[in-house]
Parts: structure tokens; C-alpha cells; sequence
């Protein structure tokens, strides 16, 4: 997968040559609906079916579907605003955050939530191959498993990315096929009387609000769907812009959100089995566990790789630190080690709960300055700018607006305000962001997101 691969490397030292200036519009030679054919690789991953059946199972399958619309309907919004921008200048996540809000050192707060977020979904991804690698030898002791499916990403990454990516590209059909075939095995067994019909889990906390408000707490957790997204809408032509951001805006949104989770709803409540990875394993054998092992292998080593990439440009531009991509390879797999042993994966859906609240914080920032000061308030020039030598290095309307979402809305999530508002605090990290952000650029008259031969009068 080695054009995901450089789009995703967006770093100083990145084999893109676009990763640190806009995609000029001779560059961009690829139509939307190719970009979401390349997208729609994504909802393969099979973290997808763990989440869909743990949240279906929990909250009842009609109460998934219009929580999840819901989220979709807003993400979706967010995502069409960056691929929008991201089309019409050129930018990519990264310079989209030094443009809108964040300044040119403040931008490395998406190699941040990048890296992070990278992490994150090795750690549940790999959990996956672990469980499907134990399926088979469940003999051998977990922490053997978690190790050396860690470690295993060092050479992978450092030396096998063109190999692992043309194994993607080659078993991708084969997975669509094993689809196929596992949903025949599961209606051969009776498929899953009942399913639209299942109502939410007498265990569930009521108090935290309806069962459709908690559904809509953990999609959040993947919001940053509208930053990646971007990456990609960078190489739609500008005349495309607004198609463009309507395809991997709200259509691929809604897609990932409903597809991928009621199917792996529909085939857990099947297979009596939350995990893909025992249920294929199981379903299939040993040809089972070698599809899972290889597509998780695949989607890790892109988290691998993109988290280094995200690291170093970290260090370099903050701190002037430069090292060996595979020092910080070695570096992102000790990590991933550590994550792994945490079982995130068994907790998914706390884990995107809290996340989601730093997601929405950041792509809702980015989104008010684009919607709300440039065009609806024109509190700020109506301008790309991208270039360390335009731009302030720290600039405190972004910063400030991410940071006083976070503040008020993460002691939400952990219960601050009891179950009710932890189920509310994405809405209110967001709500937080339009507020904060054109209230800071009123205040500081806009002088931060302009150049210096370049002026603003506030409203």
C-alpha cells in the first residue's frame, strides 16, 4: 500500500514530495472516486467488526444505527471542511494545522495526535493477530504473543514495507472473498434470528443517557477520519473540491460507520464470539489465521512506520533532534510492546470514548477557523499560508481553543460530572471549539493567522 504509505508519512524527512508544500494543481491527478476506492481499504480492518459487536451488543442493533448516523452525519461535516480545504490549497493535515489556528510549531500537535493515534491502533490491531495467532497455539503464553508481535514490526518496517504492502494488495481480494465466504458459513448455521430487533443490554448505565448518546460517545473516538481524509483530498483537483468532499466526507464516513460494524455485529451474534480473529481462525483454520495475521500485519506496519515518521518530526522541528529512521522504528515498537500488555483491545471502546474527546477537540478547532473566522466571521485572511517564514511559530487561537476544550471536557469523560456527562463531553469539547476559536481571533485581531505584510480588522 505504498501510496496510503507516503500519504500518510507527511514528515520533514518523508519520501513525499509534497509533505511539506502544497500539492500543486499539476499534481493533482487523481479523480475523488479513485481516492475512495483507495480509502475504502480502510474499512477491511477488522478492529471494525470488534467495535461494531461490542457497541451493537451493548446498546441494541436500531440504537447503533442511529447513534452511529448521527456521529457520521457530524464527523462527516468536519471531514468535508478539510477535504474541501485541503482540495482547494493543496495542504495536507499538517499544513492545513499550521494554517488554520496552530502556527508553525504549533502544528506539530498533529504529528502528536497522529502518532498517538497510530499507537492506539496497533495496540488493538494487534491484539487481533494475537487472538487468532492463541485461537490456534493456545498452549504458548500470552506475553511471548505480545512480544514478539511487537518486535516483530522492527525488520517489517525498516525493511519489509514494499513487501508487506504488495501482500496487502494481493490478499486484499482474497479478504473480500474470506467476507463472502463467512457470511455464507453464517447463514448455513442460521444467520442471527432476530437482529434488527435486539434491544440494548440490561447491564448498560442508564444514567449515562439513552443508549443512542452513548453509541455516539465512543464513534467519536474516530474523528479523525476528516484529518486523514485530507490527506488524501489534497490530490483531488480544485474544480472537484466540493465533489470531492462529499465522497470522503459523509459518504465514506457514513460507509465505515455502518457496513463494516453491522456486519461484525451480525456474524459475532452468529458465531456467539466477539473477536474476528477467533471466529475466522475457527471458521477457517490455518488459512483463517494466515489472512488475519497478514492483514493485521499490513495495517501495523503503516502504524509502525507513520508513527516514527510522526515522531521524528516531532523531535526535528521542536527540539533540532535527528535520528536514524530505524532508531525511532526500535523506538515505536518498544512503545507498541508496552501498549500491547495494556489490552487495549479488550477495552475498545473506553479506549475511543476518552480518545475521541482530543480528536474532536483538534479536528473541531481546525474546522472553526476554517468555517467560522475565515468565511462566515472574516475574522482572519481568506489565505494559504504555510511557509515557517509566513507564519507565527505559536499561534494562541488554535492553541488556546484545543486546550480549553481538553481542560473542560476530559474530566467530563472520566466522570467529573457523573455518567451523563461523560457521555456528553465530545459534544461539549466541540461546542468549546466554536465558541473559543472565533472568540480568539477576535481578540487577538487576527494578527496571528496573517503574514507579516498582511492586516485584519476584527468585526
Amino acid at each position: 500500500m505504498e501510496y496510503v504509505r507516503k500519504v500518510a508519512a507527511n514528515s520533514d524527512d518523508s519520501g513525499d514530495e509534497y509533505a511539506n508544500v502544497p500539492v500543486p494543481e499539476s499534481g493533482k491527478s487523481l479523480g475523488a472516486v479513485s481516492i475512495l476506492g483507495v480509502m475504502l481499504g480502510v474499512t477491511t480492518a477488522l478492529i471494525w467488526f470488534m467495535v461494531g459487536a461490542q457497541l451493537v451488543h451493548s446498546f441494541g442493533t436500531m440504537n447503533f444505527v442511529i447513534g452511529a448516523t448521527s456521529t457520521a452525519m457530524i464527523v462527516g461535516a468536519i471531514a468535508f471542511v478539510w477535504v474541501w480545504f485541503s482540495s482547494k490549497s493543496g495542504f495536507n493535515s499538517d499544513l492545513i494545522t499550521r494554517a488554520c489556528g496552530f502556527g508553525f510549531l504549533g502544528s506539530t500537535i498533529t504529528a502528536v495526535i497522529y502518532s498517538t493515534n497510530n499507537i492506539l491502533y496497533f495496540a488493538m490491531e494487534g491484539g487481533i493477530m494475537i487472538n487468532a495467532i492463541r485461537a490456534y497455539f493456545p498452549s504458548i503464553p500470552l506475553l511471548v504473543f505480545q512480544i514478539s508481535c511487537g518486535l516483530i514490526f522492527i525488520p517489517l518496517t525498516c525493511f519489509g514495507v514494499k513487501l508487506v504492502s504488495r501482500l496487502m494488495w494481493i490478499t486484499l481480494p482474497i479478504l473480500f472473498i474470506f467476507f463472502v465466504l463467512i457470511a455464507l458459513r453464517a447463514m448455513e448455521m442460521g444467520g442471527a434470528p432476530g437482529f434488527w430487533s435486539l434491544s440494548h443490554s440490561p447491564d448498560i448505565n442508564l444514567a449515562a443517557g439513552s443508549p443512542v448518546l452513548q453509541v455516539m460517545v465512543a464513534m467519536f473516538g474516530v474523528a479523525a477520519i476528516g484529518a486523514t481524509a485530507s490527506d488524501f483530498g489534497r490530490f483531488i483537483p480544485a474544480r472537484h473540491a466540493v465533489i470531492g468532499g462529499i465522497l470522503l466526507g459523509p459518504v465514506f464516513t457514513l460507509v465505515t460507520f455502518l457496513i463494516p460494524l453491522l456486519f461484525g455485529a451480525w456474524l459475532s451474534m452468529t458465531f456467539e464470539e466477539f473477536d474476528p480473529a477467533v471466529y475466522f481462525t475457527h471458521a477457517f483454520g490455518i488459512f483463517g489465521l494466515l489472512l488475519v495475521v497478514i492483514t493485521q500485519a499490513r495495517i501495523n506496519v503503516n502504524n509502525v512506520y507513520a508513527t516514527a515518521v510522526s515522531l521524528a518530526t516531532v523531535a526535528n522541528r521542536l527540539f533540532d533532534v535527528r535520528m536514524s529512521r530505524v532508531s525511532w522504528v526500535v523506538m515505536t515498537c518498544v512503545v507498541c510492546v508496552l501498549v500491547l500488555m495494556a489490552d487495549l483491545y479488550s477495552k475498545a471502546t473506553l479506549v475511543l470514548s476518552i480518545w475521541g474527546i482530543v480528536l474532536i477537540s483538534w479536528v473541531g478547532t481546525v474546522f472553526s477557523d476554517i468555517v467560522l473566522n475565515r468565511y462566515v466571521f472574516k475574522l482572519v485572511p481568506n489565505t494559504f499560508l504555510y511557509g515557517k517564514e509566513q507564519l507565527r511559530a505559536w499561534n494562541p487561537v488554535g492553541i488556546t481553543s484545543l486546550v480549553l476544550a481538553l481542560t473542560l471536557a476530559l474530566p467530563l469523560s472520566f466522570g467529573l460530572a457523573g455518567p451523563l456527562g461523560a457521555s456528553v463531553a465530545p459534544l461539549v469539547a466541540f461546542a468549546v471549539t466554536m465558541v473559543v476559536t472565533p472568540l480568539m481571533a477576535y481578540l487577538t485581531g487576527g494578527r496571528y493567522s496573517a503574514s507579516a505584510s498582511e492586516s485584519v480588522n476584527p468585526i
